[in-house]
């Protein structure tokens, strides 16, 4: 199976059209929640997170703008279908040689998976929405969704791109 990383990298060669892409393809579905002009970073951050190829440190950072993304844009759960299915459309597109079939599933899962915890990540900045304080606890996500204490097994930093079923 080819690497997400790579059918990525063809992308963000060419950013600019990735993005007008990615926009268009969401613009066609009436779902115009990201102006035109923020598209190459949340196309870019999207894409990063979800090949997982940053250190902890730069996937919290990522997760931080889409999370703020997520908020002032009013994004909803219900929009990840559409922007999983923009995201494998555009990376499909600029891939060339490098997608394969499989790696649709794999864009697929690892969108829905990074813009789930982009949602709680939005959620931080707004100290009236529930769980707000819980993030300010010593609890916080795992990568699976469940809260878990930090500095046990489970609760580590990690956003990885789902693994394949081989």
């Amino acid at each position: 199976m080819t690497d997400p990383a790579q059918s990525l990298a063809g992308a963000l060669a060419a950013l600019d059209r990735a993005a007008d892409h990615f926009w268009s393809f969401m613009e066609d579905r009436s779902v115009r929640f990201v102006p035109s002009q923020v598209a190459p970073i949340f196309f870019a951050t999207l894409g990063h997170l979800v090949t997982g190829r940053d250190g902890p440190a730069g996937r919290r950072a990522g997760l931080a703008v889409l999370g703020r993304l997520y908020r002032r844009f009013g994004l909803c759960p219900y929009h990840g279908t559409v922007i999983a299915a923009a995201m494998v459309d555009t990376v499909r597109r600029f891939a060339g040689g490098s997608w394969e079939p499989e790696l649709a599933e794999v864009w697929e899962r690892g969108c829905r998976r990074v813009l789930r915890l982009a949602e709680r990540a939005g959620v931080v900045g707004d100290e009236d929405a529930p769980g707000a304080a819980l993030w300010a606890s010593d609890q916080r996500p795992s990568p699976v969704g469940e809260l878990v204490p930090t500095g046990t097994a489970a609760g580590n930093d990690d956003v990885r791109p789902p693994r394949s079923a081989t």
